[in-house]
């Protein structure tokens, strides 16, 4: 095994399901886990030894080889210090209630800007399968779509592409596009999707194609829950605030993979 999978733990009830998911992702990759936490002096865990010990437990009996890490100071750059040569980041996001929760959302956002690898979050239960992957493209950038085949194929699973059409509004809404004239945009963002797919292997992949109208975001997570969906994988652009990576991770039920671009980043989930 080369690969390695950061798993960064806050010690809160959301922990053992951010450990199943780096889980799921060790095995369909035959990748080692370092499990790590960063003890806020503030606030101190003083058994978290002993907690990461037994969030380690079923890693160790699915065969996983585990490395834990332990240090006082703030989670952030302790996280992204540690990332470096890792081929995942996997951690929670509002696993607590009032000021920690803040600071963990804060915490997973600073780390989905600045990662040098992808990232996989999750702010509910998990229950360890993803049998059917969205994955959200903007036709600029192929790297998420890239990693979302690559890991249908490790993991078995179906792949609905999903491409909004934001010049299209949703149904019950208003924009300057005439009506008329929406047809017509839906049907030329078929045709780009589809071109876009056809310079790519997909051979072997259970797969989908989806172009909707609206904003990004609201149709990945609205589409997400629909399809009972394992997994979302959306492309991060650190200089976008308040982009649909940071929308889509706040809002959906389902865990999320964040595929920094090519432009951005040469790093790749393989």
């Amino acid at each position: 095994m080369t690969a390695r999978i950061l798993c960064a733990v806050d010690l809160t009830p959301l922990a053992p399901h951010v450990v199943a998911l780096a889980s799921t992702f060790a095995r369909a990759k035959r990748a080692s886990v370092t499990l790590l936490h960063a003890t806020d002096r503030r606030d101190p865990h003083p058994e978290a030894a002993e907690q990461l010990e037994q969030l380690a437990a079923p890693l160790r009996s699915a065969g996983i080889p585990v490395t834990i890490t332990l240090e006082e100071g703030e989670p952030a750059p302790f996280i992204l210090d540690s990332a470096r040569g890792a081929a995942l980041i996997v951690m929670g996001t509002h696993g607590g209630q009032g000021v920690e929760r803040m600071m963990l959302g804060s915490v997973a956002e600073r780390v989905l800007d600045h990662a040098p690898c992808p990232v996989a979050t999750v702010r509910d239960a998990f229950q360890g399968v993803i049998s059917r992957i969205v994955c959200g493209v903007d036709l600029v950038d192929a790297a998420p779509l890239e990693v979302a085949l690559a890991l249908a194929r490790e993991m078995q699973a179906e792949v609905i592409v999903l491409h909004s059409a934001r010049e299209v509004p949703e149904e019950g809404r208003h924009n300057l596009v005439p009506a008329s004239y929406c047809p017509t945009l839906l049907a030329e963002e078929r045709e780009r999707l589809h071109a876009a797919l056809s310079v790519l292997d997909t051979t072997g992949i259970d797969l989908r194609e989806a172009v909707v109208p609206g904003r990004p975001y609201r149709q990945l997570v609205r589409y997400a829950a629909e399809e009972s969906a394992g997994l979302i994988v959306v492309g991060v652009h650190p200089h976008l605030f308040g982009g649909t990576a940071h929308h889509v991770v706040r809002e959906a039920e389902c865990p999320v993979l964040t595929v920094r671009g090519a432009a951005a980043s040469k790093e790749r989930f393989r």
